[in-house]
């Protein structure tokens, strides 16, 4: 009887000590989970004011990049804008004009290229001088030819490549070759008359403005 009570007793002991240990061994789990925690808690909060530095830092910098760039565009899209009424009022100008007026700016034109080079006015045979027409025919280029003592030209219609209505003369006599065109006397009257020009389309004021924008 003795003997079954003192195996009782060890038994206790026994399951007593165990549930110590794993008391103990729980609670250090435990403490170690909480401290893990903790440590990758600081850690994701330094990840995170981390990326939120950075990204306050690259917004700040697309800012003063948009701050910097925005005077340029503007004048960007005031020059674009500007070069589209300017291609608009010449096209209205240019569907406006009369043929016979259309003939007589090419043929002042090529007289003015035409007195650089005597050499084409100087040939006694015409028909060496090779003429290119793009948005002319022969039957209206030969009748200014003869006017400028260059009756007689060897002239062949060639298509537009340009994608401009405008007529061109192209004449050649080896080595020399000279070229007149409604193009280049727009070109021209672009060049020395642009700042008026602008001026009469959107006035002095949207002209004169360095940030101002134009608008429909």
């Amino acid at each position: 009887m003795e003997e079954l009570q003192s195996t009782e007793i060890l038994d206790r002991e026994i399951l007593e000590d165990a549930r110590k240990k794993a008391y103990r061994i729980l609670k250090t789990a435990d403490e170690t989970v909480k401290t893990n925690a903790s440590v990758w808690e600081k850690k994701i909060a330094g990840a995170i004011a981390e990326m939120e530095s950075r990204y306050a830092a690259r917004k700040r910098e697309v800012h003063d990049e948009i701050m910097a760039r925005l005077p340029m565009d503007k004048r960007r899209a005031k020059s674009e804008k500007i070069e589209e009424y300017l291609a608009s009022a010449v096209d209205h100008w240019y569907r406006h004009q009369s043929p016979e007026r259309v003939l007589a700016l090419l043929e002042a034109e090529l007289q003015k290229r035409l007195s650089q080079c005597p050499e084409f006015t100087a040939v006694p045979d015409k028909s060496l001088v090779t003429g290119k027409l793009r948005n002319i025919k022969k039957a209206e280029a030969e009748p200014l030819l003869k006017k400028l003592k260059l009756s007689g030209c060897t002239l062949e219609e060639l298509p537009s490549f340009s994608g401009k209505p405008y007529p061109e003369i192209v004449l050649d006599i080896k080595p020399v070759r000279i070229t007149a065109s409604i193009d280049m006397v727009v070109d021209t009257l672009l060049h020395v008359k642009r700042a008026e020009l602008i001026t009469a389309l959107i006035g002095s004021e949207a002209l004169n403005a360095d940030e101002g924008d134009v608008h429909d």
